[in-house]
């Protein structure tokens, strides 16, 4: 049944992450050559943008698949050791080894806790980055004035949403979150 499931949720993480690679190729080809040709420097500065956001973002969340096989250990563990003491309680009765397996059970399900806030501590501030990541768009866009003059005063509605989305589109890290945090 673990088996089944945790394949399950492999293949569902996986080709979500395949469909969005896939919609951000299409959305990429079609947006940039349109925000390039209005703006080649905004599009220069977009992709500055979105290379920074992806390599920040994998860097923080680097950790997130080795923590979340730990956990999926430590879990195991602990579950194990549980069973045991239930198959074997007659034995460990008889020959007086309760002490040694609690604090065993006792060891198992504290590794199992501190795992658990380790991946909760990287999940959090993972999340945080790429929140205010997407947010950044906005904040930036408020500059827009400053930096693009005579093309943008034509379209401004229209260059900030070609900008927005091409940044959203040619970032991995709204994907690759939410596909670590759909893993677990």
């Amino acid at each position: 049944q673990r088996i089944a499931e945790d394949t399950a949720s492999f293949t569902d993480v996986s080709l979500d992450f395949s469909i969005k690679i896939f919609t951000s190729v299409i959305d990429l080809v079609n947006f940039s050559g349109i925000l390039y040709s209005i703006y080649p420097q905004l599009f220069g500065a977009i992709m500055a943008y979105a290379t920074f956001g992806t390599g920040m973002t994998v860097f923080i969340g680097r950790s997130l698949v080795k923590t979340n096989f730990q956990q999926l250990q430590r879990e195991a563990d602990f579950r194990f050791s549980l069973v045991r003491m239930r198959e074997n309680a007659e034995s460990i009765a008889f020959y007086g080894g309760e002490a040694q397996e609690i604090a065993q059970i006792k060891s198992r399900l504290s590794r199992t806790i501190d795992n658990s806030f380790q991946l909760i501590a990287t999940k959090r501030n993972l999340e945080l980055f790429t929140v205010a990541y997407r947010y950044m768009v906005q904040v930036l866009s408020l500059s827009r004035p400053l930096v693009c003059q005579p093309v943008c005063a034509s379209s401004p509605l229209q260059t900030h949403s070609l900008a927005a989305h091409t940044a959203r589109t040619l970032t991995l890290a709204r994907a690759y979150s939410h596909s670590h945090a759909r893993a677990h």
